[in-house]
């Protein structure tokens, strides 16, 4: 059965607090995990339901992420040469096997209770972490822009030498549907600029202006070729009593997001206002508020939705969002990622306005 892309819902409504933390508890295998690893390789590893290869994947896990295991072996296996065992893990709110040959053990801070705390430094050199291998790849990092003419702030934070990518629209018939295509960036002075107040145009070299740019350190993953979109294209202001799903790139329902807008309007308009304004995020009982990563104080209204997709390859949706005001705009790029108690994380803001 197809599940709907998008599922919009206003109005009043009752949700659960639902606890988010990463626990460390007695399993159904009959083990405590109680050993904390990070993920060392970069293509980061699968949790599954079973000891199996071929068992479904229960949740991705990126690299670098942190999750706790069981210290009893269900098995060895030998992946690209490298040995290792199944091990029992929970990472987030999910529990599964993992195979330990890609993984690096940690230093572990248990309290009194069965809560895990995350892994911290120790004097005791019987707990002192393994060190991490060193990086071979620079950090994944991704910035989004609007693509525009007479950008009157700093380019400084701008590589042209980058990955550099334009959101255009991917299917006709579906006007939210939009590919990222490759483009090379191209930054010039303004022919209205005045002496001592730049203004720059920053688009792609063809002229082809798209809905949105967005850059990386490295490249972006072409889309699978099992046709889905590199993205879905809104935008969708997010007022209190939203309540939008945001499907993950796969099958697995329990990554899909779920964005939960709170507050009240106080006043319509051009530029509404709205009082006790949150927005939260939820995946699988995983609870994160986002009201810190959006303080334009200035705003009219509630932030926008303005693109998800996945940039970063986990299966996990990233999004755009921007937050309008009078005579400006801010885009702020949200990334997945892997700490236990996080979901998002801000890769970029990005500011435009009227030149003076």
């Amino acid at each position: 059965m197809n599940r709907p892309l998008l599922y919009f819902s206003f109005g009043l409504f009752g949700m659960l607090s639902l606890c988010g933390e990463l626990r460390a508890q007695v399993s159904s295998t009959g083990c405590r995990p109680d050993q904390w690893y990070s993920v060392n390789t970069p293509s980061g590893v699968k949790l599954r339901s079973a000891p199996n290869l071929k068992a479904p994947m229960v949740s991705p896990v990126p690299r670098d992420s942190s999750l706790i295991l069981c210290a009893e072996a269900f098995g060895d296996l030998v992946v690209e040469g490298v040995s290792g065992h199944w091990r029992f893990a929970q990472y987030r709110s999910f529990e599964g096997f993992v195979f330990d040959g890609f993984l690096t053990p940690r230093a572990v801070a248990l309290g009194s209770s069965d809560s895990a705390r995350a892994p911290v430094d120790s004097s005791n050199q019987a707990n002192r972490a393994v060190p991490l291998p060193p990086e071979t790849r620079p950090r994944l990092e991704f910035k989004a822009i609007g693509a525009v003419y007479n950008h009157c702030g700093s380019i400084d934070s701008l590589d042209p030498a980058w990955y550099w990518y334009g959101l255009y629209p991917d299917n006709e018939s579906d006007p939210t549907r939009y590919e990222l295509k490759p483009v090379e960036l191209f930054i010039s002075l303004s022919p209205g600029s005045k002496p001592g107040k730049p203004e720059f145009d920053i688009m792609p070299k063809n002229g082809n202006p798209p809905s949105l740019l967005i850059g990386g350190n490295r490249p972006i993953p072409s889309p699978p070729a099992d046709g889905r979109p590199t993205g879905i294209k809104l935008p969708l202001p997010l007022m209190p009593g939203s309540n939008l799903n945001l499907p993950a790139d796969g099958s697995l329902q329990s990554l899909d997001i779920r964005l939960l807008a709170l507050g009240a309007i106080d006043e319509l308009g051009d530029c509404p206002s709205v009082e006790n304004y949150r927005l939260e995020i939820d995946q699988s009982g995983l609870r994160q508020s986002l009201s810190g990563f959006f303080q334009l104080e200035d705003r009219c209204g509630a932030p926008e939705l303005f693109w998800f997709g996945d940039l970063n390859s986990d299966l996990i949706p990233d999004a755009v969002f921007i937050e309008k005001a009078p005579e400006k705009v801010r885009f702020t790029l949200l990334i997945s990622q892997s700490l236990p108690q996080q979901i998002w994380t801000v890769g970029s803001r990005w500011m435009y306005q009227n030149c003076p």
